[in-house]
């Protein structure tokens, strides 16, 4: 979790699981030439992945791109309590991070990115989308605790976009960006055995045993347009 001013993420220690160090590979040649630079180093298997993910989130309207954590907290800071937003993350070793809006504050977690699939605690999807559909979806009946903030719930409700337009669902943002549509894994939700708690000052998402994770604890998820605005 971060808190408090863009400057704090210099003394952060990152914590990278060992699958996550074996995507970071040689890099085939060449690069697919549409992927931003840091979206480089994964193994070509990955890349349609990436770049699928990113033109449907880039459509999404509540991804912000490159915008620091400082710049995140204060755009939550008087938001209501569950809005939420995409941003590039901080940290080399992670694509995006999820600001949200809590009760005490605006906090941020890193989503991680493991065998081709977009983690955050024990939800995960090939799909950036699809996976905050999960976590919404998700923690409006289950929120999550921490420990370390005592215990206060954290729930994702509301994205915070750009031009503060309804958020298409994405089906849309499928059509839209990609014809063949977007697929993706059901997730596992909730807290199980395998959540890795809080880890360095943000949240590092352990992937779940296996590929296919839980799927038997499928919730069915509405589409952001339902919960944001």
């Amino acid at each position: 979790m971060i808190r408090g001013r863009p400057d704090d993420l210099q003394n952060t220690h990152v914590t990278v699981s060992r699958p996550q160090r074996q995507h970071r590979s040689v890099l085939p040649s060449p690069a697919p030439s549409s992927l931003p630079a840091r979206f480089r180093m994964f193994r070509s298997c990955e890349w349609e992945v990436l770049e699928r993910s990113l033109n449907i989130l880039q459509a999404s309207d509540f991804y912000w791109g490159p915008l620091s954590v400082g710049e995140a907290h204060a755009k939550l800071q008087r938001e209501p309590v569950g809005t939420y937003l995409v941003r590039d993350s901080s940290q080399g070793n992670y694509l995006f991070s999820l600001s949200v809006r809590m009760p005490t504050g605006p906090v941020s977690l890193r989503i991680s990115f493991q065998e081709g699939y977009f983690r955050l605690k024990n939800w995960f999807s090939d799909c950036v989308v699809r996976l905050l559909e999960l976590v919404v979806a998700g923690t409006r009946n289950n929120p999550l605790h921490f420990d370390e903030m005592g215990g206060t719930p954290l729930v994702f409700s509301e994205p915070l976009c750009r031009s503060r337009q309804t958020v298409p669902t994405l089906q849309e943002l499928c059509r839209q960006r990609l014809p063949g549509g977007c697929q993706s894994l059901p997730a596992a939700t909730g807290q199980g055995a395998g959540s890795s708690g809080m880890r360095s000052r943000e949240e590092v998402a352990s992937p779940p045993s296996g590929r296919g994770g839980s799927e038997q604890n499928v919730v069915p998820c509405p589409s952001l347009a339902q919960a944001g605005r």
